[in-house]
């Protein structure tokens, strides 16, 4: 059993709940009692219950109630969920797993399949603005960032059951191999997993399988992980992608591989560099009772990144690339000319800092990312950043100015599919642009810290899904959209728990290039107010009680059925039963009101679900 201070528990880095790089608040609370904390609690997530209901845990099960993040899931998250952040559509967000980049060229609704157990990975960070110019990959919005974790000797074993006969488990082993100082420490660990499901609505069953094995070597100047990972998915969800067949279903196969080196430099900045191979199978029935191979997908990609800084006293230089190829194999995506891409992302942001008077520190900072393929002739974005910092009544207050451009590709589908088809391409569209203007405010007290931020994003041809007459279901067509967004985030911790709160607002001002656009399936499917609150409450030294709660206000849209405004709670419990034992059991409750709420538009969410389950630490 692992024993922390008050001061230490219980989110590892006592973090806002959606802030990048906010550190510690420093002493929590005046009493240094040491308490018995659930094992596994000890992480450093964002959200306060993470463990889903449907199957086991994934890299996106830390994202549902993070306040920047909406997730729109089909079925459970963890089996498909377009991740959108400030509004944005579904393949504007990237995602990055230490150096490397991780994405579809296919469609963006498989940005998310990253077969890796979060057990070795550090929590997400949601990085925004110039921060996601410098760090993404084609993401015009926003990058979700993840870490490799250190190795420690230990394993854990859980066994979970639920409702419409949802049951699995998993087993994860960590062993250090040999560790010395000339040497440093080298270690593997492994995770298995598995779930299957009748699902929460007929035709809403679920099969999983993820394997995973890592090697690791640690020394006093950085972190090498070299990493495989396979992970079988198959799903079945009524009205899953079209409004027309209740046996809509989907079956993945994805491959990760990828060998990461972090270089930790005490003086002089980092570096980090990887390379990685994603292979991704798709195979979608419109009608699994009869199936056909009208929709069967297969896509490789492959790259090699770094990202770096470099310092100098009262200079400082970001930088960073991307080489990226991706090549397709589908029955139904030929009607573009193009099967394969190349892609090259280089980015050099120079700056400097220093002091004025005595009380303000200050940092500046200007460069530029160019993106290139090889299908366009890509594009410069400059990225500025000012950020002021100085202490006040025992708080540290830090503002920020920023100006930012990002620029994408869009994906396969999008370009090639047959215009006439159920899916509706276009191979016109070109270059997506997204400039971002910000300012904000951060203030870290020993008590609680609060974020705010005001942006405004102007989207140039984003490639949006829409509905117009005579069109079979959905069609890709460019929109123009001048997005006006405020966040506010609050973190405080108290002598049992934490609390988490977030609100923001987003308005949209569209203008397509075509009069008879219906509906908007992802543009314009955003919460105009969306409020969340999470917490733990120790009840006792054993016995942990968490929640997070979303309360929102959907934009009005002509293709989602039902209630616009709804409440979104899930509810877990985890006890310690024995003192000197170190097994766990909980219990979870997902969407505890029961509402009904189409996360897209035209499929059905999910119903109340229970969830239990036992883990064993060693």
């Amino acid at each position: 059993m692992m024993h922390f201070s008050k001061r230490q528990k219980p989110s590892g880095k006592a973090l806002l709940w959606g802030l990048v790089g906010l550190v510690g608040t420093g002493d929590l609370t005046a009493e240094e009692e040491v308490l018995d904390l659930p094992s596994l609690r000890v992480v450093e997530y964002e959200i306060a219950e993470q463990a889903p209901v449907s199957t086991f845990s994934m890299p996106v099960s830390l994202l549902r109630y993070e306040p920047r993040v909406d997730l729109q899931r089909r079925s459970a998250g963890e089996l498909q969920s377009d991740v959108s952040v400030r509004g944005s559509t579904f393949e504007a967000v990237g995602f990055v797993v230490g150096a490397s980049p991780l994405f579809d060229p296919q469609t963006g609704h498989y940005f998310a399949e990253i077969p890796i157990t979060t057990r070795m990975l550090t929590g997400p960070e949601v990085l925004v603005g110039a921060a996601n110019a410098r760090t993404g990959f084609n993401a015009t919005t926003a990058t979700v960032a993840y870490g490799w974790r250190p190795i420690e000797e230990g394993g854990e074993m859980t066994v979970f059951g639920g409702d419409n006969s949802t049951r699995g488990g998993s087993l994860y082993q960590g062993l250090v191999l040999a560790e010395s100082e000339s040497w440093g420490k080298w270690a593997v660990d492994g995770e298995v997993a598995f779930s299957r499901s009748d699902g929460a609505r007929p035709q809403g069953d679920s099969s999983l399988d993820r394997y995973n094995v890592r090697l690791q070597h640690r020394n006093a100047g950085g972190q090498t992980d070299l990493f495989g990972g396979y992970q079988a998915k198959f799903f079945g969800w009524p009205n899953l992608y079209t409004p027309f067949s209740d046996r809509e279903s989907e079956n993945l196969q994805t491959t990760f591989l990828a060998l990461n080196h972090v270089r930790d430099r005490l003086v002089g900045g980092d570096l980090e560099f990887a390379v990685s191979y994603r292979r991704n199978k798709d195979e979608y029935q419109f009608n699994r009772d009869n199936p056909t191979d009208d929709f069967q997908h297969e896509t490789q990609v492959w790259s090699a990144s770094w990202i770096g800084r470099e310092e100098g006293g009262e200079w400082f230089i970001d930088h960073g690339g991307r080489v990226v190829w991706d090549e397709i194999e589908s029955n139904s995506l030929t009607f573009g000319d193009f099967q394969s891409r190349s892609y090259q992302q280089f980015s050099f942001v120079p700056g400097v800092r220093g002091e004025l008077g005595e009380e303000i520190d200050w940092e500046a900072s200007a460069g530029v990312v160019a993106y290139r393929s090889d299908r366009d002739g890509g594009r410069v974005s400059p990225q500025t950043r000012l950020e002021w910092a100085h202490d006040r009544n025992e708080q540290r207050w830090t503002w920020h100015l920023e100006y930012s451009e990002t620029s994408r590709f869009p994906a396969y589908t999008t370009l090639n599919s047959n215009p006439g088809g159920l899916f509706g391409g276009d191979a016109n569209l070109g270059r997506e642009l997204a400039r971002n203007y910000e300012v904000g405010i951060k203030i870290q007290d020993a008590d609680w810290a609060l974020e705010g931020a005001v942006f405004w994003r102007e989207d140039r041809d984003l490639a949006d899904w829409v509905l117009v007459p005579g069109q079979v279901f959905r069609g890709a067509e460019p929109v123009d959209i001048d997005t006006l967004g405020i966040e506010i985030f609050y973190f405080r911790p108290f002598a049992r728990g934490e609390v988490r709160l977030g609100y923001t607002f987003l308005d949209k001002d569209e203008s397509y290039r075509r009069d008879e656009v219906i509906g908007s399936f992802y543009a314009l499917n955003f919460p105009t107010h969306r409020a969340t609150a999470g917490g733990d409450w120790y009840l006792h030294d054993r016995v942990v009680l968490r929640g997070d709660l979303e309360i929102r206000r959907q934009e009005d849209n002509p293709l989602r059925e039902g209630r616009r405004s709804p409440v979104m709670a899930v509810v877990g419990l985890d006890v310690q039963p024995f003192e000197d034992h170190p097994l766990m059991v909980g219990l979870t409750v997902d969407n505890v009101f029961n509402v009904s709420f189409e996360e897209v538009p035209g499929t059905p969410g999910l119903p109340r679900q229970f969830l239990a389950r036992a883990s064993l630490t060693w």
